[in-house]
């Protein structure tokens, strides 16, 4: 099943109008999950250009992208810094930033939360490929 199709009058998938690649930055502690999402997004033509192991790292990677990022995915339970401090911080730079929140934790009153702090949609794991594609289509075209 092809799940990249190429559509001119949509951001999505992994062009923007202008022809440039969309840009994305994954923060997960987990390396695998990391792995596996960047492959993931890099199948949908969207351009890893950034991971963070932590919170701490993903802020201060995210001062030095700040304007140049159409997406971050990030996971809430991470050491140093959790993944919804994370998410506050980048809200506090730019309130427009694209952020999905991807986690094991998928408890409402996280849920409600990420959503409050300016999470665009909140992806549980384990995941599928094609929910991914759904959600990460709708977030790109819708805000």
């Amino acid at each position: 099943m092809e799940l990249i199709k190429h559509d001119p009058e949509n951001l999505f998938m992994g062009t923007k109008r202008d022809g440039k690649k969309l840009t994305c930055m994954v923060v997960d502690d987990v390396p695998f999950m990391v792995k596996t999402l960047s492959k993931l997004l890099e199948k949908f033509g969207i351009e890893v250009v950034q991971t963070a192991a932590n919170g701490v790292e993903a802020v201060e990677k995210y001062k030095t992208l700040k304007g140049r990022l159409d997406l971050i995915t990030c996971d809430i339970t991470m050491p140093e810094m959790d993944g919804l401090q994370v998410l506050e911080k980048v809200m506090q730079f730019d309130r427009t930033q694209r952020v999905v929140m991807i986690s094991a934790l998928g408890s409402k009153e996280k849920v409600k939360t990420a959503m409050q702090l300016g999470a665009k949609y909140f992806i549980v794991k384990p995941f599928k490929a094609e929910d991914v594609f759904r959600i990460l289509s709708f977030v790109i075209t819708k805000f």
